[in-house]
């Protein structure tokens, strides 16, 4: 697996990217204004019970990477390490009762979560 922050900062290194996995691996990636828009609805809401918040796109862990690298213009290809053991293969969820019970749906998709964060982080690197 891998991790968005540690992908931009490595990328903003010029480091090559490390994927733990295989880069298979499928997640439903989630840009944090999202899930706060999401926490507000439940939290304002007398809904109860579980729900689940995503985009419901799964991405492999490779695709996003690449989408990374892409969106930072950069020639850097990932380091995939497939060293990760017991991986889920796919995960992600649907967020129908979200949607039904709280009026609530992601406003980013996939480009344009990763574009704002990759400008925070341009913004605010060390």
């Amino acid at each position: 697996m891998t991790n968005i922050p540690g992908t931009i900062q490595a990328v903003l290194a010029g480091k090559r990217p490390v994927i733990r996995s295989d880069g298979t691996p499928l997640r439903d990636y989630l840009y944090v204004q999202d899930a706060v828009a999401a926490y507000l609805a439940l939290g304002a809401s007398e809904a109860v019970g579980a729900f689940n918040f995503g985009t419901e796109t799964p991405t492999s862990v490779v695709d996003l990477v690449r989408q990374i690298l892409i969106l930072m213009k950069s020639k850097l290809r990932p380091d995939v390490r497939n060293e990760a053991s017991n991986e889920i293969a796919q995960q992600w969820l649907s967020c129908k009762k979200a949607r039904e019970k709280l009026g609530w749906k992601p406003k980013y998709d996939l480009k344009r979560g990763l574009t704002e964060t990759i400008a925070w982080y341009k913004a605010h690197a060390k």
